[in-house]
């Protein structure tokens, strides 16, 4: 199968890719490799992808759409190495018999972890205590509480794969879980064991809200000072979705007054600047843009891609490939 690798960024390639990955896609696949000298470039790719029955693409790929997906009508097997493919590829690509891939499985474990971790840091308060011991200031631990995770109301906006795997990392803490969800049912929702809510009674209830929306004309901004007001005085906002899901001007007002807490990965503009005033509070940890990144999830993206592309040359089943329904609800912007 005449395949294209349609990577150029060596850095990117030997992050997402280990050896062995690489060696098996050579074996499986007549591979062209896209050059790494910056000559790869949209119209590059325009012209040549009609020559192809595959093509693997991730981050900063070239674009499977417009003339380039006219050109395009050779493929068979598109394998994204990456998370949502909303700019990726046009809804009408769906409309061929076409296989599309991707690797947002190891990507969701990744972020749920980091969501965890960001979720108990701050609901520990662990920012400021490190703080105060570098100032030389012990803690009282006789007088003091924290917020911690265990028993407490967590609501969970938007029910994808990230969400799914925070609500089962988070089981053995035995909280009381709300979902707001419009694509859940209620028969998801007693499976997994949680709440389905309104998302105005989610927010009133839930002491920590995680957001995990994936961001559409429905989401954007989805979260405003209406929402963010009717939250509880001390309650925790932990972001790992996306940052325009948040009116950050009235977020940024909430947590200045010190009524809201919050831990966030994603942000408007990044990398934040060092005078970006969120940095100062004491009631907010800033990660930058990190959930993704736990090597060993890393060296599953691309090998993910190409025990997908081995089961379609050897004429196996796929089992997880994006359907137009799913695509339609990562790309509705």
């Amino acid at each position: 199968m005449k395949t294209l690798f349609a990577i150029s960024n060596p850095v990117l390639i030997d992050n997402i890719f280990d050896r062995e990955a690489l060696n098996r896609l050579g074996r499986i696949a007549d591979v062209d490799w896209a050059p790494t000298d910056g000559s790869f470039t949209q119209e590059y790719f325009t012209r040549h992808i009609s020559a192809y029955d595959a093509c693997i693409t991730s981050w900063d790929s070239p674009r499977l759409t417009g003339q380039a997906g006219i050109n395009a009508r050779r493929l068979r097997f598109l394998g994204h190495a990456a998370g949502t493919l909303a700019s990726y590829v046009e809804p009408a690509f769906f409309e061929r018999e076409v296989i599309v891939v991707n690797s947002g499985e190891p990507l969701a474990i990744s972020t749920a972890e980091c969501t965890l971790a960001l979720m108990m840091s701050a609901a520990w308060n662990l920012r400021n205590y490190e703080r105060r011991i570098h100032e030389g200031v012990w803690s009282k631990s006789r007088q003091e509480t924290v917020m911690g995770l265990y028993g407490q109301s967590i609501g969970i906006i938007g029910l994808g794969h990230v969400a799914r795997h925070v609500i089962k990392y988070l089981k053995p803490f035995e909280p009381r879980i709300l979902l707001h969800c419009p694509y859940a049912s209620a028969e998801e929702a007693q499976q997994l064991g949680v709440t389905l809510l309104p998302l105005d009674d989610l927010l009133q209830q839930s002491q920590i809200i995680s957001l995990h929306d994936t961001l559409t004309t429905h989401t954007r901004g989805s979260i405003g000072k209406r929402e963010l007001g009717l939250m509880r005085d001390g309650a925790l906002l932990v972001n790992t979705a996306r940052s325009e899901i948040l009116d950050s001007a009235a977020l940024q007002a909430e947590l200045e007054s010190g009524r809201l807490n919050a831990a966030l990965d994603v942000f408007d503009k990044e990398p934040l600047s060092p005078d970006n005033p969120l940095l100062n509070l004491p009631n907010v940890i800033c990660s930058p843009h990190i959930a993704g990144i736990s090597a060993y999830w890393r060296k599953k993206i691309g090998g993910n891609i190409v025990d997908a592309l081995e089961a379609y040359v050897a004429g196996r089943p796929i089992t997880k490939f994006v359907t137009a329904e799913r695509f339609r609800i990562m790309s509705a912007h």
